[in-house]
C-alpha cells in the first residue's frame, strides 16, 4: 500500500526530497484504521516504503509488470 506521500511524491517530483511529514502520516494512517469498509470488516494494513526502499519497491513494480506482460505475450 503506497502512503499519500508516496501517491503525492509519484505525481509532484519536486516533493521527493522533502522530509516525510511523521506525525501527519500517523494521523493519516489512523484515521483510514477508522474509516468504514461497508461491513466487510476486513484489516487494514498499510506499508510506508521509505528512503532506499523506495527504489527498490520500484524495480520490483517494474520487474512484475514486464514478467506480467512477457505471460501476456506467451
Amino acid at each position: 500500500m503506497l502512503s499519500i506521500y508516496c501517491l503525492i511524491a509519484a505525481a509532484l517530483p519536486a516533493w521527493r526530497n522533502l522530509p516525510r511529514p511523521g506525525e501527519q502520516l500517523e494521523n493519516i494512517l489512523r484515521a483510514g484504521l477508522r474509516a468504514p469498509d461497508h461491513g466487510t470488516l476486513q484489516p487494514w494494513r498499510f506499508f510506508i516504503i521509505a528512503d532506499d526502499g523506495r527504489e527498490r519497491f520500484s524495480q520490483l513494480l517494474e520487474k512484475g509488470a514486464r514478467e506480467a506482460a512477457r505471460m501476456r505475450r506467451e
